[in-house]
């Protein structure tokens, strides 16, 4: 797997109007756009991969519980993977959720 810039990341737009997308540590830039829906879903994206490999292991487990009869702990794990895609889905779409 190819190696990237750890997040977070932070869209910001820049006094010529576009938008530069920089590792929020370091200030590096990682890319810049003129539109901020685009902006915005790039500098989510290492939320968006936290999110889904919460989502992968969250369901991998669920399923062991159900399959042992441990329903409320399938749901509890089941509902934290959708708290997190709820929150990458916020960060890539500037809904901060009100």
């Amino acid at each position: 797997m190819t190696e990237h810039t750890p997040g977070p990341w932070l869209a910001r737009k820049m006094i010529s109007g576009n938008w530069t997308i920089d590792d929020d540590t370091s200030g590096q830039p990682i890319a810049r756009t003129s539109d901020e829906a685009n902006a915005r879903l790039i500098a989510a994206a290492p939320r968006l991969l936290e999110a889904l490999t919460v989502i992968d292991d969250c369901c991998g487990f669920a399923q062991g519980d159900i399959d042992t009869g441990d329903y409320q702990l399938a749901y509890d794990k089941i509902t934290e993977a959708r708290h997190a895609a709820l929150a990458a889905i916020r960060a890539a779409t500037g809904d901060d959720g009100q």
